[in-house]
Order: structure tokens, then C-alpha cells, then sequence
């Protein structure tokens, strides 16, 4: 047992080292950014974007809070927010589908870069399907009347007061209270970034493990016959649909092991198939996770997870068939991918 494990093993940390190398210096940048209020700034350029979107401005943070931090971040805003401002289920539906695909985008946008896809790609191919699908859904909703009650949601309704409990604390505290309590956010900080390291680096082992499970039996081969079915429609090709299957359903970031072990190694994954595989995780990747957490704050379940599925395909299947096919390789080479 431990000899199949070890190359496990060691192939893990040598991934998670490299994630962690571009990964570090990111979030410390984000959380001095939190920390000298640089958000609340960035903040009123996204306000018109919520109003446009049907959308209370104010929830412009939870976006900006999402694009820095990650989709808890976001969810942990909502609670804060809701107590004072409330939402409908449909605009709540809506900023849970732009934060779905488009967040994290310092992180996340780092690893396409490191499997050669250009960032301001990237950026700008998520910012605009959520943007144009929550565009699409405020006005189905809106037209046809449909999700425009206020959410009654037990974990909403309960949040408020704790939270505005602890600005009240900050507001009202001398320094060296505010310094007690800024050092125990950061070590509370640190300890969070410590859990999500291991757990990160635990949910890598298991893939690797599960994947070479799969393989020695066989059942590999089954299951990328299945999901090659839709990945032929997004013109990628067999070896690569089921690391598209796996960041799929569990993120980017848990996927990235198996991303970085085939971009080093596999011909395949080159260019072309590294831009249509890396395009589509971005806009759809951890559907099961990420789905949920807005899901329990009480968004519309089969827009947030199913029609947001579909129209990440629609989306890639229009990008390959169509849209990169009649770009020359010098448009790309300069735009897209730089491998």
C-alpha cells in the first residue's frame, strides 16, 4: 500500500507547491487590499453594474468580494447585507450566478496563465457570460413575473445582527481594543489559509489516488467514452475530457494537479486544447460546491446549477466551432494563449 502511495505522494506536494508559489503572494495582495479598505473604493464602479443588472447597488460588494476572495467571501457578505437591504429570490438568483462564474479571478486567472492562457482573456470571457446571463435572467424573470418575492430564508433573516454587532464593536473601541481585535482577525486569517492549504492538498491526493484507481481498472477508459459524447461538441479532445469532467465538478483549484501533470507532460494539451478546456472550466467549474452555498441562502436551484450549466456550454460550443476556427494564429498567439 505504501509504495502505491508514495509516487502519489510526492507527485501531490510537488502540485500543490506549485500552486502554492503564484497562489501566496495573490491572496496576501487581496488581504492587504481588505485590510487598507482599498475594496470600498473599488466598490462604486461596480454600483451602476448591479443597478443595470435589476440589483440593489449596494450589492456591488458581494461581486467585488467574490472577484478577491472566493464565493464564501460572497456568501458571508449576502448575510451581512440582507438584513438591511433584503433581495428577491430573482436577484439574488441573478448575483449568484455572476459570482458563480465569475470569482476568484486573481487566482484563478493565475493558473490558466500557467497552463498558457493569456489573463486578460480569461477576465474578460467570465466577466462577460455572467454579466450577459445575469442580463438574460433579470429580464426573463422580470418579463414573466417569475421568483420577484422577498427571500424568506431562515439563515438570512437570523445573520444581521451579529454581524453589525461587531462594526458596532469597531466603531466604538479605543486602539489598543481595535489592535486586539485586528490581530485576531489576522490570526484567524492565517489559521483559515492554513485549513484551506491542507484541505486543498487533501482533495488533490484523493483525486490523483482516485484517477489511478480508475485507471488500473480500466474504468478510465468508460468513463471518458460517456463524457466524450459532450466533449466533442466543445471540440476537446478524448485525453483531455476527463480532467474537464473532474475541475468540472470539483474547481479549478482541486483540479489543478491533474491540469498541471498533463499540461508538462501531454502533446495534446497544447494551445488550441489548452484554450478550449481552460476556457470552459473557467466559466464552469465546481458546480456541485459552489452551487450549493448560494443555493441554502435561498437561490432558484435549476437556474443557478442547471441553466447556468447550459449556457456554459452554449458559450464554449459558439467559442469553438465558431469564434476561433476563423481566427488566424497570429490573433491568437497575441490574445489568447502565448504556449
Amino acid at each position: 500500500m505504501f509504495s502505491y502511495l508514495q509516487p502519489i505522494f510526492n507527485k501531490t506536494l510537488i502540485n500543490v507547491w506549485d500552486l502554492l508559489k503564484f497562489m501566496i503572494p495573490i491572496i496576501i495582495c487581496v488581504k492587504l487590499a481588505e485590510e487598507l479598505n482599498i475594496l470600498t473604493y473599488l466598490t462604486y464602479p461596480f454600483m451602476p453594474v448591479m443597478d443595470f443588472l435589476g440589483i440593489p447597488p449596494v450589492y456591488a460588494v458581494v461581486w467585488l468580494v467574490a472577484i478577491f476572495n472566493g464565493n464564501y467571501g460572497a456568501f458571508s457578505m449576502i448575510l451581512v447585507l440582507f438584513h438591511d437591504y433584503g433581495l428577491t429570490y430573482e436577484q439574488l438568483t441573478v448575483l449568484s450566478l455572476v459570482c458563480l462564474i465569475a470569482h476568484n479571478l486573481f487566482v484563478e486567472s493565475a493558473i490558466a496563465y500557467k497552463l498558457g492562457v493569456k489573463t486578460s482573456y480569461i477576465v474578460i470571457l467570465r466577466v462577460f457570460t455572467a454579466l450577459l446571463l445575469g442580463l438574460i435572467v433579470h429580464y426573463f424573470c422580470t418579463y414573466f413575473s417569475y421568483l420577484q418575492e422577498e427571500v424568506s430564508n431562515i439563515l438570512m433573516q437570523n445573520t444581521g445582527d451579529k454581524q453589525l454587532s461587531l462594526l458596532s464593536i469597531w466603531n466604538l473601541a479605543d486602539f489598543n481594543v481595535q489592535f486586539q481585535i485586528w490581530q485576531l482577525n489576522i490570526y484567524t486569517w492565517l489559521i483559515s489559509q492554513l485549513k484551506v492549504v491542507f484541505y486543498i492538498f487533501t482533495v488533490i491526493f484523493l483525486v490523483f489516488i482516485i484517477v489511478q484507481i480508475l485507471k488500473d481498472l480500466n474504468i478510465m477508459n468508460a468513463i471518458n467514452k460517456h463524457f466524450n459524447v459532450f466533449a466533442k461538441t466543445l471540440r476537446i479532445t478524448r485525453s483531455n475530457s476527463m480532467i474537464t469532467l473532474i475541475c468540472f465538478l470539483i474547481g479549478i483549484s482541486y483540479g489543478w494537479g491533474l491540469l498541471n501533470e498533463e499540461s508538462s507532460s501531454n502533446n495534446t494539451f497544447k494551445k488550441e486544447q489548452s484554450l478550449k478546456v481552460v476556457s470552459f472550466i473557467s466559466i464552469a467549474h465546481g458546480v456541485v460546491e459552489d452551487s450549493m452555498i448560494f443555493i441554502i441562502l435561498g437561490s432558484n436551484w435549476w437556474i443557478t446549477i442547471f441553466v447556468r450549466i447550459i449556457w456554459c456550454f452554449i458559450i464554449i460550443w459558439i467559442l469553438s466551432n465558431f469564434i476561433l476556427p476563423k481566427l488566424s494564429k497570429t490573433v491568437k498567439r497575441k490574445y489568447l494563449y502565448f504556449k
